[in-house]
């Protein structure tokens, strides 16, 4: 375990960022039984919690809630975009941060030591945006003809 005296646990899929915990995450502190003078928590320190086995599940867990809270992160992460989206005037603009780095980190893979003209560097960059979005738009097709 860490030697820190706190540990967060998150659920599998959830985005942590090291600033800010999200709320599906639980602060837990840690039982660190090479601190403690009772013997038998010492000798069971690497056992596994009651109710748990030894996959990490606790009775009574199974693939349906595993599915209900991806179906809930799901909808969570809609409703989130949405109010975004409803709140934002000029969507252009919202955006436009996101379109320059995309743009700048193909330009920097295209020419990476920044000896190429200007125009050739972008309609290399062009090129290579273009084959990402075909690969990403393949790997959505074949996702979809994935059986559920």
């Amino acid at each position: 375990m860490a030697a820190d005296p706190v540990h967060r646990i998150r659920r599998s899929g959830a985005q942590r960022t090291p600033d800010r915990p999200d709320d599906d995450q639980l602060t837990l502190p840690l039982f660190d039984a090479r601190h403690s003078d009772d013997k038998a928590a010492i000798d069971n320190a690497d056992a596994e919690p009651p109710g748990v086995g030894g996959d990490g599940r606790r009775a009574g867990d199974s693939a349906l809630e595993d599915l209900r809270s991806q179906h809930d992160r799901v909808l969570v992460a809609r409703i989130a975009a949405a109010e975004r989206w409803a709140r934002t005037s000029d969507r252009t603009q919202a955006t436009a941060p996101a379109r320059r780095g995309l743009t700048a980190k193909f330009e920097r893979e295209a020419d990476p030591d920044g000896i190429l003209p200007p125009g050739e560097r972008t309609r290399r960059a062009d090129l290579l945006m273009r084959a990402h979005m075909l690969r990403m738009a393949r790997r959505s097709a074949l996702a979809r003809r994935r059986p559920a």
